[in-house]
């Protein structure tokens, strides 16, 4: 493989050139030695008989030869040496101890520092505004995109690399950084908190994005890591500030678990953030709070599912990014709090992602043993927080380079492998920033944009690998010490894995469509919310080990559903047993009881793909009872109403478990029951506890969106 040269020049020491000029030094030291002899020999000294005896042995035309042949071999047996050092030379990395060659180097530096000038370009100079997204090819104005907050956060680490690497002077470094903290100091804000995209020119919010927690936190954590890089200055005092002022308690919002968010016009936002994912990093840094701390026992409402793909086991939480953002920052290595061991987890997650695109290789053309990593990224359509298996699987064949790059500290020669490989085989992805941020070869895309995030995480972790700068300096703050011992971190491996495999995430492929029968009753049941009057077999058992969608379970037991489903000439019967440790029914608006627990069903009748919103299809939520200690509702969002007397819902809730019985008539689904009938049908159980949510389903693929398949029984 060969680099362009055109694009940085090579790490010098370790090329053949840098060998020719030593050799060609030495040559001429050696020069000077003989000269020096001549030059001794031929001059008479009269300082005294130590002098003369110097003289008579340099004057010697033996010693003369003897010297320089002697040190002609000493430098030809140390270029047999040195010459293969030269061209294969294997460097020791301190980051990560492993070993790569100079040219392998040479190319992690050219992607960091591509990676670098996106920052020192792409940034508002006024302010230290960095631009969301720009183009990897040509130049773009500075009001091309708004600015993204977690972009300057990635900006400050960055110039303190940049620093180290000698691409800008510390002094520049340190102006640069200092402006943008002062500019944050007086930046909209509230609680201390950022919106997560503002002008770049002004910091007012823009599309009226949310305030983000997240987002507040990846800055903060650049600005605590540049304060420490410049401690004792301006910088430090700043972004000490910054972070003091936040105030993690109000975004609880009194749950539990922070909110994912705030806007002016709605308040906090439903979700929260309940489980294992980028929000490591948060809690740790608001754990650790000198000011407006969060208490520790948050920590232990996160969800850590537990789940294996092939031979990979690890937190179920299929975006990459997930597990490489918290450890941009947070070095994790030999370290664990009682749950797990997140550097490790790390590894196994991102192996298990690659081996996913491996396995998928047949379906798309795209992936391969070295073209691999779903995360969050661009798409063809949009943009898509794309992911493997354990977790749930959403992609088509999109690929970015943020993913494999960026997790060069757990899988280094997966992740090397990638950048040679797709150096070398497409340089239509290459740009001056480096990588494009996605591409996908079966649709014949690719992004014609870098992000900020996607860059950032990229510069971060190539320098973690090669130096460990960034772990090293950021770890040295007292807060991010103190966060982490409130959590429970202790040094050391971790023996075993103390939590079970609970859950294993539910993939739709057509090909895997399940099928059930429906039998025709002779009697209808009553619907009372009493089972005791259903003889029907349980025809759907949804199960987090087979069925989970989305979300995660906290518990062995948290829940599951037996489903049966009958039918008569009136109506379509539905009885569903969940078990569930925590029922939630807080809603009073019937037209949010989704953020309830219940159960969904999704009706296809005409067996033509369920089209979303359509009138003709069925999105029909049932749920357990009422905030006022009311019965069941109802509620179908397609024809936004209950339903009126086309749909009875009764329920009864007992010690570890509810029931729902619901009859839907055929008059309102507009069907003919006859016997040998096919629909499409999906039950769905939504699981709302108050410190995470999750998903049970039967069946659902999109784009589609295809349900699963059943059959009127019957005799015709």
């Amino acid at each position: 493989m060969s680099i362009n040269p055109s694009h940085l020049p090579p790490t010098f020491r370790e090329t053949p050139t840098f060998f020719a000029l030593t050799l060609a030094f030495h040559l001429s030291n050696l020069k000077f030695i003989v000269e020096k002899s001549k030059f001794l020999s031929s001059n008479k000294n009269t300082n005294g008989d130590s002098d003369r005896r110097a003289d008579s042995i340099w004057s010697s035309r033996v010693w003369r030869r003897r010297f320089f042949f002697a040190s002609l071999a000493v430098i030809l047996i140390a270029a047999l040496f040195a010459v293969p050092i030269a061209w294969k030379k294997p460097v020791s990395t301190t980051g990560i101890p492993f070993a790569i060659s100079a040219e392998e180097r040479e190319l992690l530096e050219l992607v960091e520092k591509s990676a670098f000038d996106f920052f020192w370009n792409e940034c508002n100079t006024d302010n230290g505004l960095i631009k969301d997204r720009a183009s990897y090819r040509y130049k773009t104005p500075l009001d091309y995109s708004p600015s993204t907050i977690a972009g300057a956060g990635y900006a400050l680490s960055g110039y303190c690399i940049g620093v180290e690497k000698g691409w800008i002077t510390r002094e520049q470094a340190y102006n640069r950084a200092l402006r943008t903290l002062q500019f944050f100091s007086r930046m909209q804000e509230v609680h201390g908190f950022f919106y997560h995209f503002v002008d770049i020119k002004s910091g007012v919010r823009t599309w009226k994005s949310e305030l983000s927690p997240i987002d507040s936190t990846l800055f903060i954590a650049g600005a605590l890591h540049a304060g420490q890089y410049f401690k004792g200055t301006e910088v430090e005092k700043l972004s000490r500030e910054l972070y003091e002022r936040m105030d993690w308690p109000w975004m609880m919002n009194g749950g539990r678990t922070l909110a994912l968010g705030w806007s002016p016009e709605k308040g906090f936002q439903e979700w929260r953030w309940d489980h294992y994912s980028e929000a490591v990093l948060m809690y740790l840094l608001a754990i650790g709070s000198p000011t407006h701390p969060l208490p520790p026992s948050v920590w232990h409402e996160l969800s850590r599912p537990m789940s294996r793909y092939g031979e990979h086991t690890c937190i179920a939480s299929a975006p990459l990014f997930t597990h490489q953002y918290p450890q941009v920052w947070f070095d994790l290595r030999n370290k664990h709090d009682d749950y797990a061991d997140y550097f490790q987890n790390s590894i196994q997650a991102t192996l298990a992602n690659r081996q996913f695109c491996i396995d998928e290789m047949t379906n798309f053309s795209t992936y391969g043993p070295n073209v691999w990593g779903l995360t969050a990224c661009q798409a063809p359509d949009g943009y898509h927080a794309y992911g493997a298996k354990p977790g749930r699987a959403l992609h088509d064949g999109t690929i970015a380079p943020t993913a494999a790059i960026g997790s060069i500290v757990f899988t280094p020669r997966e992740s090397i492998d990638f950048i040679k490989y797709v150096y070398q085989k497409y340089p239509q992805f290459w740009g001056h920033y480096g990588f494009t941020d996605a591409f996908n070869l079966d649709k014949n895309w690719q992004s014609q944009e870098v992000l900020a995030i996607d860059q950032g995480t990229i510069m971060l972790m190539i320098e973690n690998f090669l130096t460990g700068q960034v772990w090293r300096e950021f770890m040295q703050n007292d807060a991010v010490q103190r966060g982490m011992k409130l959590a429970g971190f202790i040094e050391g491996k971790m023996s075993g894995n103390n939590q079970e495999i609970i859950c294993e995430y539910f993939e739709s492929k057509l090909d895997q469509q399940p099928t059930a029968v429906i039998p025709l009753l002779t009697a209808p049941p009553v619907i009372d919310g009493n089972p005791g009057d259903w003889h029907v077999d349980t025809q759907i058992m949804l199960d987090p080990k087979t069925n989970l969608e989305d979300g995660s379970i906290q518990r062995v037991g948290d829940i599951h559903a037996d489903v049966r489903i009958a039918y008569d000439e009136r109506a379509l019967y539905i009885l569903a047993v969940v078990k569930d440790d925590e029922l939630v029914t807080l809603q009073t608006d019937p037209t949010k009881i989704f953020l309830d627990d219940l159960v969904e069903i999704y009706i296809d009748p005409e067996n033509n793909n369920l089209a979303w919103g359509s009138s003709n299809d069925f999105q029909i939520g049932l749920t357990p009872s009422s905030p006022e200690g009311g019965g069941a509702r109802s509620w179908a969002w397609f024809q936004k109403f209950d339903g009126g007397e086309n749909i009875r819902v009764a329920s009864s809730v007992r010690a570890n478990d509810y029931v729902i019985e619901a009859a839907i008539d055929w008059k309102f689904l507009g069907v003919t029951p006859l016997p040998g009938k096919i629909m499409q049908l999906n039950v769905a159980v939504n699981d709302k506890d108050i410190s995470n949510k999750a998903k049970l389903t039967w069946f659902f693929h999109d784009p589609g969106i295809t349900l699963g398949r059943v059959i009127l029984g019957g005799k015709l």
